[in-house]
C-alpha cells in the first residue's frame, strides 16, 4: 500500500484466517508438503558454504545443547519441534540474508504444520535426524562443506520415508 507520500508503506490489514490462505488447503495435499520439503532441503543445501565460512573453528554450546535436548526427547519417544526449530533458526541466524532467514523459517513452519493435518506417523528411525544435526554442525564447526550437505541429505531421510510410505499407501505418485 502506498502512502499519500508515495512510501510503500505495510498494509495495517487483519490477517486473514488460516484457512483461507490457499497455502494452507495445499499444504493438506501430501504432494504440496514433498515440494515444501524440497525446498527445505534446497535452502539448507544453498548456503552450504556461508554457513561453513561462519561456523569454521567455532564453538556452539547452544545448538549442542538443542541436539541433546532433541536425543533426550527422542530417546522417550516424544517429539522435539521446539528444540528443531531452535536449533534451525539458530543455525541461520549467522546468515546476513533477513529473507532467506525468513523463509526458511516459514518453510519449518509449513512443514511442521502439516505432517500432523495430514496424520503422518512420526518416523520409525528418528534418531538418524537427530543423529544428522549432530553432523551437520559438526561439519560446519570442521569447515567441511561437503560434509555438511551429507548431513543435510541425511537429516531428511526419515521424513522422506514417511512421505513414501503415505505415497504409497494412498497410490499417489510424488
Amino acid at each position: 500500500m502506498f502512502s499519500s507520500r508515495g512510501a510503500l508503506e505495510p498494509a495495517l490489514v487483519e490477517p486473514a484466517p488460516a484457512a483461507s490462505i490457499p497455502w494452507t488447503r495445499a499444504v493438506s495435499d501430501l504432494r504440496a508438503l514433498r515440494e515444501v520439503v524440497e525446498l527445505r532441503i534446497a535452502l539448507d543445501l544453498s548456503v552450504a558454504e556461508q554457513l561453513t565460512d561462519l561456523y569454521r573453528d567455532t564453538e556452539n554450546p547452544e545448538l549442542e545443547g538443542l541436539v541433546e535436548e532433541m536425543r533426550a526427547l527422542a530417546s522417550e519417544g516424544k517429539p522435539f519441534p521446539a528444540a528443531d526449530a531452535a536449533f534451525h533458526t539458530a543455525l541461520f541466524a549467522r546468515l546476513p540474508n533477513r529473507l532467506l532467514r525468513q523463509l526458511a523459517q516459514a518453510f519449518w513452519e509449513i512443514h511442521t504444520e502439516a505432517v500432523p493435518l495430514l496424520g503422518l506417523p512420526p518416523a520409525e528411525d528418528i534418531l538418524v535426524t537427530v543423529d544428522a544435526h549432530r553432523d551437520m554442525l559438526d561439519a560446519l564447526e570442521a569447515g567441511d562443506a561437503e560434509a555438511y550437505r551429507e548431513a543435510v541429505i541425511e537429516h531428511y531421510r526419515p521424513l522422506g520415508r514417511v512421505l513414501q510410505a503415505a505415497a504409497t499407501a494412498q497410490d499417489i505418485a510424488l
